[in-house]
This record gives C-alpha cells, structure tokens and sequence, in this order.
C-alpha cells in the first residue's frame, strides 16, 4: 500500500548531465591507475573517455563545453574543465605516448592563457574573457574536494615546460606559486593540491625521455614505481618534441633523465635510471 501511494508523487528531478571537468578528473584516475597497476582494461577506457571528452566537449577554436546532455553539449567551459582535462591528456600521453593527445593539452592551455589568465596576479580566472553575461570574475585558489582549478593549471604548466622545454610555461607556473606561498602557509587545510604542489617547485623535478624500439617495456617497469616527480616522454624512434629529438640510436633503448633540460648521459638499464629517480632523503 505504501508503495502504491509512494508512486502517486512525482519522482524527484534526475539529475543526469555529462560533465567536462569530471570527465577530466576520471580519465586522469584511469591513466594512473594503468600507469600502476598495468592493467590493459583501464588504458582502454581511458582512450574511450577521452575520445568522448574530444568528440563531445571540444570545439575546433580551442573552447570546451562545460555539460553534456541528451547529444547536446552546453555552457562555455569554466577554467576546472580546462584544466581536468589538460591534466588528463598529459596523463594519458605519458602512458600511450600518442602525441595527439598532449597537443591536445598544449593547445587547450594555449586558449586559458589567452582568455583566463590575468596578467596581474599571474593568476587563472574562473571564466573566460568571451563570458560577457558574467557579472564578476573571479579567482579560484583554494582546494576543497576537489583540487582547485589554479592549482591544476600549476602542474599542467610545470609539466608542459618540461616536455615541451618553454621557459614562459615555467615562468608562468613559478609565479603562480610564489603568488599562493602566503595563503598556503596561512591556510594549509584548504590548499592541500598547492601544499603538493610546493613539493614540485622545491625538490628536482626530472624530465625522462625514453627512446628505442623497447620504450614501451621500460616506461612499464619504471611507472610502475610511485614517480611523483618526473614527467615522462617517450617515442620507438626520432620524436616529435624537443625533449625527444636527436635522441634516438638505432638497435638500443636509451634513458634520458633531465632537469630543465640538462641531461644525464642516456643509459640503457632501466633499473639504474630507477635509482636516479627516486627522491633522496
């Protein structure tokens, strides 16, 4: 009877759009989750979803759509959508290395330095520049459940420098940081991604290169460790950025592990480049 007059009443509003910025964040945790645990079903969903994120979020002039609905996608993204998503195509790179998809984030952070950035407090707004319906801009900074979209455009800066070695990337990032120092120390609580982040600007932060018809085996053995401080580019022959050129050697795997662009000679044992990788105490 209960059950009978429950069903009387309207159901409640569901609530079932896509959104970008989640999408974002997802893809990153299959990447991760491959990178650790190798296992292959979650590198394929993690092509699967950002194959989504581009066919249904992304327009041809750089913007992305916030929601996605019933085949329709609405809303000009706000800066976490950017910036989930540019963290979650340099995470799949760095365990495919398909090139696609880090100029995809390259050309993504390309469109919120020049409709999100505010070139006085070397901060990212909120909203974009084109959002003429938006009353206040607004910088978000501080992290709650989820990191805050300033903190992940940090990192996406930092590691996009590396691969790509822009020193405007690196300045911009630095900046960032120096600009949060005061807050974080204030407020650590709600700044746990900056505090994270902090770790990237002070201890060294390595570029690794691998090149060589074995690439794929020896990214494999050295993701599978806990690597929180390097970014990794790999290709089975000449690359297609500038860490990976003129690097390649024919019949060999080489290893290159750099800093800002400063590299160790190549080595070809994966288990040494691993020694030089791991924090010191």
């Amino acid at each position: 009877m209960l059950l009978e007059e429950r069903e009387k009443r309207p159901r409640p509003r569901l609530d079932d759009k896509i959104l970008c910025s989640w999408n974002g964040l997802m893809l990153k945790g299959l990447t991760d989750a491959y990178r650790y645990l190798g296992n292959d079903t979650y590198l394929e969903l993690a092509l699967k979803n950002a194959e989504f994120i581009e066919k249904n979020f992304l327009l041809d002039d750089g913007r992305i759509y916030h929601s996605f609905k019933d085949g329709n996608s609405t809303i000009s993204g706000y800066l976490e959508d950017y910036a989930a998503v540019i963290d979650g195509f340099i995470g799949l790179y760095e365990v495919s290395f398909q090139y696609k998809w880090l100029k995809k984030a390259k050309d993504l952070t390309e469109y919120c330095l020049s409709n999100y950035y505010d070139q006085e407090s070397g901060l990212f707004y909120f909203t974009s520049e084109n959002d003429d319906y938006i009353i206040r801009r607004t910088l978000e900074t501080g992290d709650n459940v989820i990191p805050s979209s300033n903190s992940m455009m940090y990192k996406n800066l930092l590691k996009l420098s590396r691969l790509f070695m822009d020193t405007e990337y690196d300045e911009k990032a630095q900046l960032m940081i120096s600009q949060m120092q005061e807050r974080t120390v204030k407020h650590p609580e709600s700044h746990g991604n900056w505090m994270h982040a902090y770790l990237y600007s002070t201890l060294p932060y390595y570029e690794v290169a691998i090149v060589g018809e074995g690439f794929g085996d020896v990214r494999a053995m050295l993701q599978s460790n806990y690597l929180p401080n390097a970014v990794f580019a790999g290709t089975p022959n000449e690359g297609e950025i500038d860490i990976l050129k003129n690097r390649y050697s024919e019949s060999k795997t080489l290893i290159y592990i750099c800093l800002q662009g400063t590299c160790k000679l190549p080595m070809e044992d994966a288990s040494e480049a691993l020694l030089q990788l791991r924090p010191t105490d």
